[in-house]
């Protein structure tokens, strides 16, 4: 079974890279790259793109997260992108330390030291709150080829910015969880809820 989802998992990371070189035309797109670091560790990405004229690296992970259907859904989500992040961030942070691992992959020479983001990118919309610092951001593959087909090619930082404030959404920055109980006789039942 693990085997079926690995290759559903691997076509539709294929997709999307064929999408994105369509969409960004000018970029530098691999799929999958094996990048081993100076630590010894080798890290897949699902999808890293390089823009020359920005130098500019944006390092994309495809998630297959299930929409959600309940309160508990949510919370899972929730659990599940604080992992994400996690890994995205790890991800990030190397090719900051050693762009030249990427760059030499795409048989471009550094000139000078790219900006690294990372965006995390499910493959359906998952309304949960999530709080990125300054490199990460997440939007739902959909929004993310909606917007690119709309505007045409951006800057990757532009495009960054625009996965991070969302302006078509505005009200996904405003709601927070909030845990909540409530005492039943000799026992307490938590449960989390979203909230502006």
């Amino acid at each position: 079974m693990c085997a079926a989802i690995n290759i559903i998992e691997g076509e539709g990371v294929k997709a999307i890279e064929e999408r994105l070189r369509q969409l960004l035309p000018s970029t530098k797109v691999l799929r999958q790259p094996s990048l081993r670091f100076g630590d010894g560790n080798l890290y897949k990405p699902d999808i890293v793109v390089y823009q020359p004229q920005t130098n500019h690296i944006l390092v994309s992970d495809i998630k297959y997260a299930c929409m959600a259907f309940s309160s508990g859904d949510v919370h899972s989500d929730i659990v599940e992108f604080q992992g994400w992040k996690a890994k995205m961030r790890e991800y990030v942070e190397h090719v900051q330390r050693e762009p030249e691992r990427v760059l030499e992959l795409m048989n471009v020479p550094m000139a000078s030291i790219p900006t690294v983001f990372g965006l995390i990118c499910p493959r359906w919309p998952v309304p949960v709150p999530v709080e990125f610092d300054a490199s990460l951001a997440a939007v739902d593959y959909g929004s993310l080829t909606s917007h690119l087909a709309k505007t045409g090619e951006l800057p990757l930082a532009e495009l960054h910015r625009w996965a991070t404030d969302r302006p078509d959404v505005p009200v996904a920055s405003s709601v927070r969880e909030i845990a909540k109980e409530v005492i039943v006789g000799d026992w307490t039942y938590r449960y989390h809820v979203l909230s502006p």
